[in-house]
């Protein structure tokens, strides 16, 4: 078993902890009663887009929602690309609170009721964030494909 298997089991183990404290904690979310993709949706909006505004949560849930689509991919293997969504593989304390904004923006991308205010984009990032992080901008940042900002994310249509 690879290093990487192993943590991805690990982080499914936590990721599934998780899963039993929100629905405990939070019974308005109905969350026993929503497709898996949808909840690893939700936590994918929780870890990229605490902090930002409800458009900029719905933008972060639309951008992994065009990859899958784009891509002909289960949204699952768009989420946990080992490559792609940097806040899966950070621990991190989050504020539960933000589970039920995170939810509604999640499942509005998921059955598409809400328009993707991105234009389609396939990517996104913070740049002030990553260049203090990594000194620079990732080798896919190109700044022709930028369709919009919302808030503290860039997002870009590279596909």
């Amino acid at each position: 078993m690879t290093m990487l298997t192993k943590g991805l089991i690990a982080l499914l183990v936590v990721l599934s902890i998780l899963y039993l404290m929100v629905a405990w904690t939070h019974g308005e979310i109905e969350v026993y009663h929503i497709p898996e993709d949808l909840f690893y949706l939700t936590l994918l909006v929780v870890v990229e887009a605490e902090g930002e505004s409800p458009l900029g949560k719905l933008a972060v849930a639309h951008v992994a929602m065009n990859r899958s689509r784009l891509l002909k991919e289960p949204l699952m293997d768009v989420l946990f690309d080992p490559e792609e969504f940097t806040g899966f593989w950070v621990t991190r304390k989050v504020d539960k609170r933000i589970f039920r904004p995170a939810y509604a923006a999640a499942r509005a991308a998921y059955f598409q009721t809400m328009p993707d205010p991105t234009k389609g984009s396939t990517h996104y990032l913070n740049v002030e964030l990553v260049k203090k992080k990594y000194g620079k901008l990732p080798s896919w940042y190109n700044s022709r494909y930028i369709t919009v900002v919302i808030g503290n994310h860039t997002f870009l249509k590279l596909y």
